[in-house]
């Protein structure tokens, strides 16, 4: 039996949830007897996430001095190039940039692409992502987005949409013993006004007084101006012995074992997996709704969900589980429920549904 050969479209493997949840899909098509192939930028970026050695990567072999205009043409014709030469039954593009490259790059070739969206409707990109995801994304052939929230704000527009929950690939751990006293937030410092660690250092210098035995943790890698922007957030408000900055953590399972608390104060976020990841080591979760988005995966008796902006409920629900310290016990358990449903062969079994629609 022939197998069928599914074409990876992603800019790039070294850092966010795209590039991560693609390595998650990767090991899935493969063990669904799918040839794989992995087109991406791996000249202007490094390869961080992993990727099973049985799958080739093709580069896209454009450097980042181009200009903008002639470097996505360039890109278009070398993933057209490709495409031709590989003949995959089926493209998937993940985000927005490389399903614009896919759209035009298959042309004329009858090759289906399905577009894997990895950023909430809820956010405003700019006018030309806007454009993108708006008015091009209707014409793939399939749309996978992160959550019903999502499905929702988008009504009857796409009809090909569905919604693709990310897997926990985390095995659920009950860990016993005592935890640090620390509030954990995680999250890429380079956009840390999306994730609201403002917001968090600012409760912080309210809560911190209060209760001088413990730290917020921010774990998360960027650029040093950004963690310099942060730091004299910290300094101004005084609390630089109970902020600690982590940088790029590669065990967070471990990270998340040791902790009490974790907060997520994004004023943005898709399908946030790090509050999954969370919950699914034993830390009590304190979120923002993300729009409804957290409910559907985090339930009021796991943690305190607040609505979104109300950062004085917010501190509120900090202070008061810091006060419950370590009567968590209750919390975890439910947590540890509510991930449990999102499983990685529920995520493999989905995409081979959808694969299979397109290409029969």
């Amino acid at each position: 039996m022939c197998k069928y050969k599914v074409l990876i479209l992603i800019d790039q493997m070294e850092t966010g949830g795209a590039a991560r949840v693609t390595s998650t899909l990767l090991p899935g098509l493969l063990e669904k007897g799918y040839d794989v192939i992995l087109v991406l930028d791996n000249i202007n970026n490094k390869v961080f996430y992993p990727i099973p050695e049985c799958i080739r990567q093709i580069s896209l072999g454009i450097k980042n001095n181009a200009p903008a205009g002639i470097k996505q043409f360039k890109i278009i014709l070398d993933t057209r190039r490709i495409i031709k030469r590989e003949r995959p039954n089926v493209v998937i593009a993940v985000t927005f940039s490389p399903f614009l490259y896919a759209h035009y790059a298959t042309k004329g070739l009858d090759v289906p692409v399905i577009c894997y969206d990895h950023t909430s409707f809820g956010r405003n990109m700019g006018w030309y992502v806007n454009w993108i995801r708006y008015s091009l994304y209707g014409k793939a052939d399939k749309l996978a987005i992160l959550t019903q929230k999502d499905e929702k704000i988008l009504g009857n527009k796409f009809p090909k949409k569905e919604v693709v929950y990310n897997p926990l690939t985390y095995p659920i751990v009950r860990h016993t013993g005592d935890r640090c006293k620390t509030l954990l937030c995680a999250g890429r410092i380079d956009s840390w006004e999306v994730k609201g660690f403002d917001r968090i250092i600012d409760m912080w210098s309210r809560i911190a007084p209060k209760h001088p035995d413990w730290k917020l943790q921010i774990a998360g890698g960027g650029p040093q101006n950004k963690f310099d922007e942060l730091k004299a957030m910290v300094k101004q408000l005084g609390v630089e012995t109970q902020v600690e900055f982590l940088g790029q953590i590669y065990d967070m399972p471990t990270l998340y074992s040791v902790t009490s608390l974790f907060a997520l104060p994004s004023r943005v976020e898709g399908f946030p997996m790090v509050l999954m990841e969370a919950m699914s080591q034993g830390c009590v979760c304190c979120s923002f709704e993300m729009g409804g988005a957290v409910h559907e995966m985090m339930s009021s008796t796991s943690g305190p969900v607040v609505k979104d902006g109300d950062t004085a409920e917010f501190e509120k629900q900090i202070e008061w589980l810091i006060n419950k310290y370590p009567n968590y016990d209750s919390f975890r358990e439910s947590g540890y429920i509510d991930v449990g449903r999102f499983s990685c062969e529920t995520f493999y079994e989905q995409w081979d549904r959808m694969i299979k629609e397109v290409i029969m």
